[in-house]
């Protein structure tokens, strides 16, 4: 593309250049009648091309390997053992009686004395009082004899003993011992033998058995001890490496044709010119490619 544009650029400055010429010659009177004419050119335009390094690939087979454990053995005595069966006791609480002598107890009724408040009476005599009228005298004079009389005048009470009475008189009081009912009372009549519990007696016993397992030997077994690390191939796998280059031509821009037109002085009296292919410019070498 670049070099078709160089082109390009240099038949327009050409053009340029003859029309300023024709110009120029126009303008001298003694030069011969020319005129302009448009031309029209096929102009070809080379391929653009570069050559290229393209990787070429080939399909490899890698091992695949892979780390494995194995484990590592040694033989060791193992104890060998068995089963029994083996009597199973417990201790059971049995109780212990003992006779002892229990005395035998009766009841009778017990007279219950108590004490009471007696009144304590003393006689006594006391005098008998009664009243009497007693009459009252005075004497009078008699004026005409001067004789004294007595005369009542009339009476009043008189109060005279006229005897005793005796009667018992509350002095205090006395306690007196006396049965005041009866009470029950319990007493030993005699004794009796029986049979009392005296406490627990533990006692063993069997109440089944036991499966005991016991050593009854040795054998010899293989007991893994460890493991050690072993690289093996476990298969394979495709992989593409690079081989190499080659050369090849890549084709940057085809070939074309285009058709230029041109502006070409030609004798007033001349034919117009037939087209006419431009030669080809020359090849533009191409770029060396980079492969990234």
């Amino acid at each position: 593309m670049t070099t078709v544009r160089v082109s390009l650029v240099c038949l327009l400055v050409l053009g340029a250049l003859v029309v300023g010429s024709t110009d120029a010659l126009a303008e001298d009177p003694c030069a011969p009648q020319t005129r302009r004419v448009c031309v029209e050119k096929e102009v070809v335009i080379p391929a653009v091309t570069r050559t290229v390094q393209v990787p070429e690939y080939e399909e490899v087979e890698i091992p695949v390997y892979e780390q494995r454990c194995l484990p590592i053995y040694k033989d060791i005595e193992v104890p060998k053992y068995a089963t029994r069966n083996i009597p199973v006791y417990r201790d059971r609480a049995v109780p212990v009686y003992e006779d002892v002598e229990i005395p035998v107890y009766a009841t009778r009724e017990v007279p219950v004395m108590g004490t009471r408040n007696v009144p304590v009476w003393k006689p006594v005599s006391e005098p008998v009082y009664a009243t009497r009228e007693v009459p009252i005298t005075k004497e009078v004079c008699d004026p005409c004899t001067g004789q004294v009389t007595v005369v009542q005048c009339g009476s009043r009470t008189e109060t005279y003993q006229c005897g005793t009475r005796t009667w018992n008189q509350h002095t205090g009081w006395r306690q007196e011992l006396c049965e005041c009912g009866v009470r029950l009372e319990c007493y030993q009549c005699g004794t009796k033998t029986e049979k009392r519990f005296a406490g627990w007696q533990v006692e063993r016993e069997q109440c089944g058995t036991r499966c005991e397992t016991y050593q009854c030997g040795t054998e010899t077994k293989q007991v893994q001890c460890g493991t050690e690390t072993e690289r093996v191939q476990t298969g394979t796998r495709c992989e593409r490496r690079l081989k190499g280059y080659r050369c090849e031509v890549q084709v940057v821009c085809a070939a074309q044709t285009k058709i230029v037109r041109e502006w070409v002085t030609v004798p007033a009296d001349a034919p117009a010119p037939a087209v006419e292919p431009l030669p080809a410019p020359p090849a533009v070498e191409p770029e060396p490619a980079t492969v990234k």
